[in-house]
C-alpha cells in the first residue's frame, strides 16, 4: 500500500503529463467519475454496468482555487484516516495545493438502461495534471435506481 500511494503521488507530480482541462475532469470516465461510480457500486449496491455512459450528463457548477484553509482541512482529514502512516499533514497540503489545484463541484446525471436517473453533486480536488487528486464526497440529489 505504501509503495502504491507513493507511486501515485510521484505519477501525479510528473510534469511531462498532458495538462488537464475542466472538460476532462467532469467526464464520466475521468478519475472523478470513476470514483463516483465506485461509490455507487460499493455503498449503494448499484449495478454500474446498467448505466448508459453515453447518456450520462455532467455540468461543472464551480471551479474554485484550493485555499490553504481548505487544503489544511482535507490534509488533516486524510492524515487521520491513514492514521499518520506514509505521509505527514504538510505532505498532504503540498499535494492538495500544487500545480494550480482547484476544487471542482460537478453535477453528474446518470441514466440506467431502464431510463431511470440518479443525480449527484460531487466535489473533487484536481490540478493541471490530475483529475483525481482527492475525491471529497458527494450529495445525492435524486435516486431512482
Amino acid at each position: 500500500m505504501k509503495y502504491l500511494l507513493m507511486g501515485l503521488l510521484i505519477f501525479s507530480a510528473c510534469s511531462g503529463a498532458e495538462q488537464v482541462i475542466d472538460d476532462n475532469c467532469k467526464s464520466p470516465i475521468s478519475g472523478t467519475g470513476i470514483v463516483m461510480m465506485d461509490e455507487m457500486h460499493n455503498l449503494m449496491k448499484i449495478d454500474v454496468s446498467s448505466i448508459e455512459k453515453d447518456k450520462t450528463k455532467t455540468e461543472l457548477l464551480f471551479n474554485e482555487p484550493v485555499s490553504h484553509a481548505l487544503a489544511n482541512h482535507y490534509a488533516n482529514e486524510s492524515y487521520k484516516k491513514m492514521k499518520g502512516e506514509y505521509l505527514y499533514v504538510k505532505d498532504y497540503i503540498d499535494t492538495y495545493t500544487e500545480y494550480n489545484a482547484r476544487n471542482l463541484i460537478i453535477k453528474f446525471n446518470f441514466k440506467n438502461n431502464l431510463g431511470k436517473e440518479d443525480v449527484f453533486i460531487v466535489s473533487s480536488l484536481v490540478n493541471d495534471y490530475e483529475c483525481s487528486v482527492r475525491f471529497n464526497g458527494y450529495i445525492i440529489v435524486k435516486r431512482e435506481f
